[in-house]
């Protein structure tokens, strides 16, 4: 007979319930600004901000770590890196925007995005 263990986590990992509880457990997290959105799926959650709502990075992501704290998960930075989309064809580039501390941003070539 197996001794008992605590979970001290609100997500069991590897197990077959835990994509679909994270889905339902995951239903009270939403951005801050319209236009922002987010796309969730399975235990991973991608935060979707429009170049018009770029100066509301910092506050979704302290939002989305307070949600975290709440439901006794804990948002991993090292593996939240910010990627940010440019469209070649503008006329128009956009300066990139302040990096926030903590978050590794990627540059597309490093993800061998090609058109």
């Amino acid at each position: 007979m197996s001794t008992f263990k605590s979970i001290s986590a609100s997500i069991i990992r590897g197990s077959a319930i835990g994509p679909a509880f994270y889905v339902v457990n995951s239903s009270d997290l939403h951005t801050v600004s319209d236009g922002n959105d987010f796309l969730k799926y399975a235990d991973d959650t991608y935060l979707i901000i429009t170049a018009v709502n770029v100066e509301t990075r910092s506050t979704e992501l302290s939002l989305i770590t307070e949600w975290a704290k709440r439901n006794n998960l804990k948002l991993n930075l090292a593996k939240a890196p910010e990627i940010i989309f440019v469209d070649c064809k503008l006329k128009q580039k956009l300066p990139e925007p302040v990096e926030i501390s903590q978050v590794q941003r990627v540059k597309l070539d490093s993800w061998r995005y090609h058109h």
